[in-house]
């Protein structure tokens, strides 16, 4: 299966999509450290651009990417971070699994399809990016990959393997598409005393 025809029957699959929620895992590993971080919830994510991940196990944080920025909230600590990014910098291969903008992606990736595997007895498509010369991502993400269904094309894992050695891997599963989203999920408003760090120009 070549690119294009990748790229195609994955828009053809999310044309109708506007809404979704689904359960994750997020496993980071930093082999400087020899440190391995396992940690789950559930996202919310409304189109083109927004992404609520609420984690809960095993502490309660929340991240919300809402076009051009990104608040990151810990209640155990009475903090919030909020970043101005880019929104092609924040999980470009989550958007893209579902329903962000290809285009977009190719003007940043080189991207292949590579051999597919089954997962759950589900044939699957794997689409790798690497990112290209002058871009954002060069010289800080080595490649993402993002493995989806063959017959739903959304995403079952998406992998981010950086430059510096660390690997990070999201996890996808109970699916629901278009549920009715309360609008004030994907916006955020800091609680009363809460301390707020305003990061311009920062990566996450």
């Amino acid at each position: 299966m070549d690119v294009d025809k990748t790229f195609a029957e994955l828009e053809a699959a999310h044309a109708g999509l506007r809404m979704l929620s689904a359960r994750f895992q997020h496993t980071k590993e930093v082999p400087l450290f020899d440190e391995k971080i396992v940690s789950s919830g559930v996202l919310y994510y409304r189109k083109p651009e927004e992404l609520l991940l609420r984690y809960t196990d095993p502490d309660t944080s929340t991240v919300l990417i809402a076009r051009d920025q990104i608040w990151l909230y810990y209640p155990d600590l009475n903090q919030a971070h909020r970043y101005e990014i880019d929104p092609d910098m924040a999980l470009p291969g989550v958007f893209l699994g579902f329903g962000g903008s290809s285009d977009r992606m190719r003007e940043r990736f080189d991207v292949t399809i590579e051999p597919s595997v089954r997962m759950g007895g589900k044939a699957t498509v794997r689409i790798r990016m690497t990112p290209k010369k002058g871009t954002a991502f060069d010289g800080e993400v080595r490649a993402i990959e993002l493995l989806v269904r063959r017959d739903t094309y959304l995403p079952l894992r998406c992998e981010f393997w950086e430059e510096t050695g660390d690997h990070t891997l999201f996890e996808f599963t109970a699916y629901e598409q278009n549920p009715k989203l309360d609008p004030a999920l994907f916006a955020f408003t800091p609680p009363a005393g809460t301390e707020v760090f305003e990061l311009e120009g920062e990566s996450w």
